[in-house]
């Protein structure tokens, strides 16, 4: 199976945010045992850890974390996610 990935709209959105004085940070997420082997954990892709790093954002967000405070938290979420 295959998955495409399409980061043009994500990066006009930031694009977007960003000419406007919002604060922006984009986060890649990669995952999915069975998309790639643990040799190429860089091509995985599926929605298992994306969702807990969405999960770990949005309660560090809640919380009242800033966005550089969140950021980190949602870039080192991913790896503990995947099964070897």
């Amino acid at each position: 199976m295959e998955f495409e990935v399409r980061l043009d709209p994500v990066l006009q959105a930031s694009t977007g945010g960003a000419a406007e004085g919002i604060a922006v940070e984009n986060v890649l997420v990669t995952d999915d045992i069975a998309s790639a082997p643990p040799s190429e954990t860089d091509k995985r892709r599926g929605i298992a850890g994306g969702f807990t790093v969405f999960k770990v954002m949005g309660a560090a967000a809640e919380r009242g974390d800033s966005l550089a405070e969140v950021v980190p938290w949602a870039r080192r979420t991913p790896g503990p996610s995947r099964w070897p």
